[in-house]
């Protein structure tokens, strides 16, 4: 393999004549650069990528912290984020925190450390101490954090939505499944609205809170199975996606017809919502949007640049599909 130093030698050129070539530092006339860059074709020469990252104080690699990757949401989100920064000559480094309580705490560590050049935080932390004051590149996805940029959507547009998709069909009583309140985000706001709205039109509005860090199909469908078991007279329900497909699940093992005894209403838009049968009426978040704008938003940092706003609002739609009238 050829070192630095064969290709100077070919283009008959000092060490540091070719270093300020890789490196696009100081000058070089362009002769000598075609003869460098001719060199280091003719050798096959691959530049160190590593120590050219260092010496312009940057590693290209940005971390990730979600949940899960597993989870339907996290993972187009993250697929999104990895393809804008794929763009930007950055890599991913990935972190799926639930189960793993030392993880954050590392992920922080690799920034101050500058092994990773900034982080894109969507974790369901309750350790959110650690990340204030850090005045290091970091933006949070939907998360409440003092001091740390977010992008997230419109919320309580999205619980409006929801709410008038249930009042249209008809619903008197109806139950909202919402995620652990000890994890602060901006989330909590669609079920607040949601809450409201049905409220204002005289409708009955129970609230059942997961447990944290709860992402696991089948505990979603224990979840379902225990709800329904207390509440056998709703006639509406509103979850994430992969909640209310669960509820769906249970509802068609138990002999209801949806949408005509029990209606349903989702929130993400994942893929799932339009595969499950019958199709899912859900709240849609623009993952794609999400994810580049979390990924746009930490390179402006890393840059030195600074974001219009602490909080970026992105819009939601919902999507009608058959579990609702």
């Amino acid at each position: 393999m050829a070192s630095i130093r064969d290709v100077a030698r070919k283009a008959e050129v000092a060490v540091s004549t070719v270093s300020r070539v890789l490196n696009s530092s100081g000058y070089v006339s362009e002769d000598t650069r075609r003869k460098v860059l001719s060199a280091m074709e003719e050798l096959d020469y691959m530049p160190n990528e590593m120590a050219r990252n260092l010496f312009h104080n940057r590693t290209n690699f940005i971390g990730v912290m979600v949940p899960d990757i597993s989870h339907p949401f996290f993972a187009m989100v993250t697929k999104f984020i990895e393809e804008e920064l794929y763009k930007n000559g950055y890599k991913v480094v990935l972190c799926n925190t639930v189960e793993k309580s030392n993880r954050e705490k590392e992920f922080v560590d690799m920034l101050r450390r500058r092994i990773v050049d900034g982080i894109i935080m969507g974790a369901h932390s309750l350790e959110i101490e650690k990340y204030r004051n850090l005045n290091l590149p970091i933006v949070a996805l939907d998360r409440i954090i003092e001091g740390i940029p977010n992008i997230c959507v419109d919320h309580c547009k999205g619980g409006r939505l929801a709410a008038q998709a249930l009042l249209h069909s008809g619903c008197h009583n109806v139950v909202q499944i919402m995620g652990c309140r000890k994890v602060h985000s901006y989330s909590e706001q669609r079920h607040i609205v949601f809450s409201e709205v049905m409220k204002s039109h005289g409708v009955q509005v129970r609230t059942v809170e997961l447990a944290w860090n709860l992402f696991n199909f089948q505990e979603y469908l224990n979840v379902a199975k225990q709800v329904l078991d207390k509440m056998q007279d709703i006639d509406g329900i509103f979850a994430t996606d992969q909640v209310a497909m669960a509820f769906i699940r249970v509802l068609l093992e138990r002999g209801k017809r949806i949408p005509q005894d029990v209606k349903v209403v989702g929130y993400d838009g994942t893929s799932f919502a339009e595969g499950c049968s019958p199709s899912l009426t859900t709240v849609v978040q623009p993952m794609a949007d999400l994810g580049k704008t979390a990924a746009d938003s930490v390179l402006t940092l890393i840059k030195g640049g600074r974001l219009e706003s602490d909080q970026i609002l992105l819009d939601v739609e919902l999507k009608q599909g058959n579990t609702t009238l």
